[in-house]
């Protein structure tokens, strides 16, 4: 089972952290998941928007300690939390804001 889903609805990429055992805690292969949904929405013409989600009873719990613990990260280089701060630097080097992201609280 991944740990991140995505589900494409239209104009619409559900981001859907898929961790309930431990509340939807992030780790490095939710942050990269979720890092690798949205570079997928910006690469599309057709997302307008992605929606993160999470699964079961919460969105999410925060960072998994055991994991940082352990010296893993949910930051990406660049980019921030699970990739959501900005988008990879395109050619002048510069980083552009990532595309329309939302956090649904469930």
């Amino acid at each position: 089972m991944a740990d991140v889903n995505v589900e494409p609805d239209e104009h619409v990429q559900i981001i859907r952290i898929n961790r309930p055992a431990v509340r939807n805690a992030l780790n490095a292969s939710v942050a990269l998941g979720i890092a690798a949904a949205i570079d997928d929405a910006n690469a599309s013409s057709e997302i307008r928007v992605s929606v993160i989600t999470g699964d079961a009873d919460a969105f999410s719990s925060g960072t998994d300690l055991k994991a940082l613990v352990e010296g893993e990260t949910t930051e990406i280089e660049g980019r921030g939390l699970c990739g959501i701060g900005c988008s990879p630097p395109s050619r002048g080097g510069r980083s552009a804001p990532a595309s329309n992201c939302c956090s649904a609280v469930t």
